[in-house]
């Protein structure tokens, strides 16, 4: 992969993501230009019973679609209308499986979306207005690292970073 160099655009002084990204050994982080920039960290699984042990390592429970709750369509725009339910988006390698979306990690706020083998959780809340990477942020990835070596997940973690091929 070709490296990418980093602009100080949102960063006056690129030294603390430095830190970061040598300090972080399991998370990853993006910096982008359209999607803003967000850490997160991919676990991989290679069946039901490992989806199904890893969330529960973590504390994130997986619900089913609940009976008469319509899926999301693809391409098919929804509005949220009064006594409507909004359909639920399922889980494509296991479609009774709702997606978690948003949850909770030891406390901390996170998205997760599950597909392809791949649960990807990123560290962005609704008080992340600005899409930027924050000393707060890298500290819950070290509290959700040490929950992964604790709980002995470390061999389900994506090894490839993103992050390692960025010019800072």
């Amino acid at each position: 992969m070709n490296k990418i160099k980093v602009s100080t655009r949102n960063y006056s002084n690129l030294s603390s993501i430095k830190e970061w990204r040598n300090n972080l050994e399991l998370f990853d982080f993006s910096i982008t230009w359209e999607d803003g920039d967000f850490f997160f960290i991919e676990l991989i699984y290679k069946n039901k019973s490992e989806l199904l042990f890893i969330l529960e390592k973590l504390g994130i429970p997986l619900k089913k679609i609940p009976e008469g709750y319509e899926k999301i369509i693809p391409g098919k725009i929804y509005r949220e209308a009064d006594g409507e339910k909004m359909p639920k988006s399922e889980i494509k390698d296991f479609p009774d499986y709702m997606q978690p979306d948003y949850i909770k990690i030891i406390d901390i706020s996170a998205h997760c979306k599950i597909e392809n083998g791949i649960i990807k959780i990123t560290l962005v809340t609704k008080d992340d207005f600005n899409w930027y990477l924050t000393e707060s942020g890298y500290e819950n990835c070290l509290k959700i690292e040490k929950l992964i070596h604790s709980e002995r997940l470390t061999e389900y973690v994506k090894s490839e970073r993103f992050c390692d091929n960025y010019i800072l």
